[in-house]
């Protein structure tokens, strides 16, 4: 049996580890307190004793400066090894042709999108200062979205040039496009005197009763087709689930949407009321590339290519992704004023009217 006097020694022992014990949970619980306040964060006792827990690999409740440090290593090591993997994601599909293609064309798009909506917002009432701010709005608000849901740079921000290029459009959209509109406007005239095939031709592309000109819709599909292929390049790049990466072609079609509430217009995001299908477009072309990117990943998976040697052409999948969505925008111009999709209002009626059968009683 032990003696008396060891465990009194042990007693004390435990006495002095418990002290030990709070001492540097006190020590750590300061530290952690400290770093919260030095990057503006306040954190509760609960808090501090979990990140001291973790932390702590050596046990005993004490953090080291070591400690904290390779905690934070941790939890940002994946981000960091996250990132690297993009931009070589990025390098790889930057040196094909078709890549720096589609870089010209979607800042050719954003400059779309400007002088559009300059135009609409011109045809609004607004003059030239409000219809530049509304063209400019229109141009970098997807992309601007995108960018800082993604905590990504802003390109208008970090590249100026495109600022300055697309107030020169908006400028265009608003002095230079109504003089070609009234010029092709006398040249219709003309030819219905006539009564020549121009006319016709003319008159079928783009009817007197419809609220948008051939030539604008046309500009804006292929910037809109552009811009999904860009944003569904973007959440590829960040790593993030291939139908993330879709949905982010929905949000870059924010600036239409924003230029149609600033003008008093129908949103153009939806397709019920006679719009323009924005999100239905946008969407089917990323889904496009984001299926197309996938089936190249898998064929090029192991040291070998399972079908296809070499995989799908970048400039292949950019070009039927840009495609895919405009011809969603050409189904939907022949489609109008009828709707690509069914209103709630009618879905509800037709639904009815095709369910009644199965409950009407015979007699």
């Amino acid at each position: 049996m032990p003696k008396l006097g060891d465990k009194a020694a042990d007693h004390i022992a435990a006495e002095k580890e418990a002290l030990a014990q709070a001492e540097a949970d006190s020590e750590s619980l300061a530290f952690i307190q400290g770093r919260a306040a030095a990057l503006g964060m306040t954190l509760s006792l609960e808090e501090r004793k979990l990140i001291i827990a973790d932390a702590d690999t050596k046990g005993g409740g004490h953090m080291t400066t070591d400690d904290w440090q390779s905690l934070v290593d941790r939890h940002t090591r994946n981000a960091n090894e996250r990132f690297a993997l993009g931009q070589y994601i990025l390098k790889t599909i930057d040196q094909y042709q078709g890549q720096r293609t589609l870089r010209r064309v979607a800042r050719v798009g954003n400059c779309f999108f400007a002088i559009t909506g300059a135009n609409v917002a011109g045809e609004a009432g607004m003059h030239v200062i409000g219809s530049t701010v509304v063209g400019v709005v229109t141009g970098v608000t997807g992309g601007t979205f995108n960018a800082v849901l993604l905590g990504q740079p802003v390109a208008w921000v970090r590249d100026p040039s495109l600022l300055a290029v697309m107030i020169a459009f908006c400028m265009a959209g608003f002095y230079i496009w109504p003089l070609a509109d009234r010029y092709v406007s006398q040249f219709r005239e003309q030819e219905a005197a006539k009564g020549t095939l121009a006319h016709t031709l003319s008159h079928h592309l783009s009817p007197p009763d419809r609220q948008d000109s051939t030539v604008r819709y046309a500009l804006e599909s292929v910037a809109l087709g552009s811009a999904s292929v860009v944003a569904a390049q973007q959440g590829i790049v960040m790593g993030l689930h291939p139908l993330v990466s879709a949905c982010l072609s929905i949000s870059i079609a924010f600036g239409g949407a924003a230029r149609d509430v600033l003008c008093h217009r129908d949103v153009r995001l939806n397709s019920t009321g006679g719009s323009q299908s924005y999100a239905v477009s946008s969407f089917a072309g990323a889904l496009v590339y984001v299926v197309l990117r996938q089936l190249h990943v898998w064929n090029c998976h192991g040291d070998t290519a399972r079908m296809l040697s070499g995989g799908i052409p970048i400039g292949l999948r950019i070009g039927l992704s840009i495609g895919t969505s405009c011809a969603v925008r050409v189904l939907a111009w022949q489609q109008r004023p009828d709707d690509l999709f069914w209103s709630m209002e009618t879905a509800l009626s037709r639904n009815e009217a095709a369910l009644q059968p199965l409950f009407t009683v015979k007699e």
